[in-house]
């Protein structure tokens, strides 16, 4: 979800007074590594992620109409092996965008050499939570 100003109003439309929203996705810096791998091959990450700053997302809800409200970042770098797991992993939930760009025979040598290029089969996950209610 690139567009968290549209998400916030929304969210805030459908919620009734009083009602909380608890949520949890990336934060700046997240999957760090894996964006520097993937520019390194020419598949820049830019326009593909929103990973945003707590206090940019505060702001955010507080203009939606949301009040009590607090955003904090944590890491949760999280190790996936074995190799294979790491691969299906990368093929199902990160690199999509990048391989929709590429013919279906060059997914599995690309997913390869981002593999190969990863430092250590972790990634880098960066949580931002949100906790706010609904004015």
């Amino acid at each position: 979800m690139l567009d968290h100003r549209t998400l916030f109003r929304n969210l805030a439309a459908v919620l009734r007074p009083g009602g909380r929203l608890v949520a949890q996705c990336g934060g700046r810096g997240n999957i760090a590594r894996l964006n520097a791998v993937l520019a390194e091959l020419g598949y820049p990450s830019d326009g593909v992620h929103h990973f945003a700053d707590p206090v940019d997302e505060e702001a955010l809800l507080r203009s939606a109409g949301f009040t009590d409200v607090r955003c904090w970042l944590q890491d949760e770098p999280t190790v996936i092996e074995p190799p294979e797991l790491m691969a299906s992993y990368l093929r199902t939930v990160c690199l999509g965008p990048h391989l929709a760009k590429l013919a279906p025979a060059e997914h599995d040598a690309f997913i390869a050499e981002v593999q190969r290029r990863m430092p250590k089969p972790e990634l880098d996950y960066v949580r931002l939570n949100i906790d706010a209610s609904r004015g």
